[in-house]
């Protein structure tokens, strides 16, 4: 090469500009039924088309439009289970955040504009039924139109924060002359659940809007492209089903219910004021960690807990353990029977005033979060990842990271978790010749415990100060690594170009 073509080789290398990593805020519709295959659009940046998509099950396959940027078809596989999963786009130069994709095995339709009035809203007619749709300009309302006979239940049930979408929802129902009915705001996250008992025979409106999250100073209708959401409509007879994995049944009785130890047990607060009462016994030295579960399960309880020693003194009252307003109290006990009161925090009660009691013996446990899901190796360099470790109930055992298929050229220099450490910083050298690398990878972490080998895996968790209550998925353990080559490879190769 001569002297002159090397120097404008150079100068393109200069003037070459930086691919940045896709964006992805939202899929719409955020979701599809198990076996189907459908068009979806990507909220983001792209600056590479057509771009490639990752799903966190191999079943849920999206293919670019070539043509139409933005524009996905996804196909879903017989068997992936129900169920949310996350979606990356991505390219050479790294991957965006995750956004959710909801899998169903119900029926699907997509909301219909102009949709903005009650006497324009969207007929639905068979149920049950999830209707995708978003909130998708500052001042948008969705109305549905909805036939229902005297006595018959409906039941609305919507994901939209649940999605990440930025938006705080409510449901309003009007009957046939107009007049409000039913308001619906928050359950156990911003997201409202809808229960309504129609008093006549005649068509309903159902209107849908929000709020912006965070909150603001103005109050009024909001909406933004990529606030998508989906909304379940069925008619029901009963209440919601109570919580699974019950090994003891409440009894509906004014007395004193006693648990044998370990116990979980399915309750319900039947009427509004009531309060239930359990008793276990407890030697002295043991532990229990007491939990009520109803909030995390979204029921409508706002659970209350109140735990007396032997001899009726108290011992505690706890409402909201954060992130949840679930109770849960560990235990340190002296010889006798102990006794646990619940109630919900406004006396409320009913058919769907569901909760689950546990209480056991804890286990020692430990949590590794990170809080990048992004990781970037550059090639001849050294990378860090700094964990966090939240050890309880008495755990100390040491811990050693692995990352599941390890690029080429990328060396562990520092693996090991020190016992009783609340932080680590695992380090790694990528060497220069290492190839180009992106994709979804995990670290694993290998325990050698008393009863043998634990693995565990490091998550990333979605929630954050901002958050109200629970996502779809809280977190994830699938992260993602690029490995960039180093200036002077991509020099090189410039140069014998």
């Amino acid at each position: 090469m001569s002297w002159l073509r090397l120097c404008f080789a150079l100068l393109g290398l200069v003037a070459l500009p930086l691919i940045a990593a896709p964006t992805l805020t939202a899929i719409s519709p955020p979701g599809a039924r198990i076996g189907s295959t459908n068009a979806v659009t990507a909220h983001g940046k792209f600056s590479v088309w057509p771009a490639q998509m990752w799903a966190s099950h191999p079943g849920i396959r999206f293919t670019a439009d070539t043509k139409k940027k933005g524009t996905f078809t996804v196909s879903v596989s017989n068997n992936v289970p129900v169920g949310p999963y996350l979606v990356r786009a991505h390219a050479k130069d790294g991957s965006s955040p995750a956004a959710f994709f909801v899998i169903g095995n119900l029926p699907e339709l997509m909301e219909k504009e102009d949709n903005g009035t009650a006497a324009k809203g969207q007929a639905v007619t068979n149920f049950p039924v999830v209707v995708n749709g978003a909130l998708s300009k500052s001042g948008d309302t969705d109305f549905f139109r909805i036939a229902l006979e005297r006595g018959q239940r409906l039941t609305a049930s919507l994901d939209a924060y649940s999605l990440r979408s930025l938006i705080d929802p409510f449901i309003h129902v009007y009957d046939p002359r107009g007049h409000e009915v039913s308001v619906a705001s928050d359950s156990h996250n911003l997201d409202p659940v809808m229960r309504f008992t129609a008093k006549e025979t005649g068509t309903y409106a159902l209107q849908l809007f929000a709020v912006t999250h965070k909150a603001s100073t103005s109050v009024r209708y909001s909406g933004r492209s990529d606030a998508v959401y989906r909304l379940t409509l069925r008619l029901e007879d009963g209440g919601i089903a109570a919580p699974n994995a019950a090994i003891v049944e409440s009894r509906e009785t004014n007395e004193v219910q006693v648990l044998r130890t370990p116990a979980i047990l399915a309750g319900r607060l039947a009427k509004p004021g009531e309060i239930d009462r359990y008793q276990f016994a407890a030697k002295k030295g043991e532990q229990f960690l007491v939990r009520v579960e109803s909030h995390r399960l979204g029921y409508p309880v706002d659970p209350v807990m109140v735990i007396n020693r032997p001899g009726g003194r108290l011992l505690r009252e706890t409402d909201d353990t954060k992130p949840y307003r679930d109770p849960e109290y560990l235990v340190k006990a002296s010889e006798g029977n102990y006794t646990v009161e619940i109630r919900d925090r406004f006396l409320r009660g009913g058919e769907d005033c569901h909760y689950r009691l546990v209480i056991a013996p804890p286990e020692p446990d430990v949590e590794v979060t990170i809080d990048n899901d992004i990781i970037a190796f550059e090639a001849g360099k050294h990378t860090e990842i700094k964990l966090k470790i939240a050890r309880k109930n008495g755990h100390t055992a040491k811990l050693r990271a692995v990352i599941n298929d390890l690029p080429n050229g990328v060396t562990a220099v520092e693996d090991k978790i020190a016992e009783k450490a609340k932080t680590a910083t695992l380090k790694y050298f990528t060497a220069t010749n290492a190839p180009a690398t992106s994709a979804a990878f995990r670290i694993l972490l290998t325990e050698e415990a008393a009863a043998g080998k634990k693995l565990r895996k490091v998550s990333r968790s979605f929630v954050t100060g901002d958050s109200r209550g629970d996502y779809l998925l809280n977190g994830t353990d699938w992260l993602w690594l690029t490995v960039k080559p180093s200036a002077k490879s991509d020099s090189k190769k410039e140069t014998k170009k």
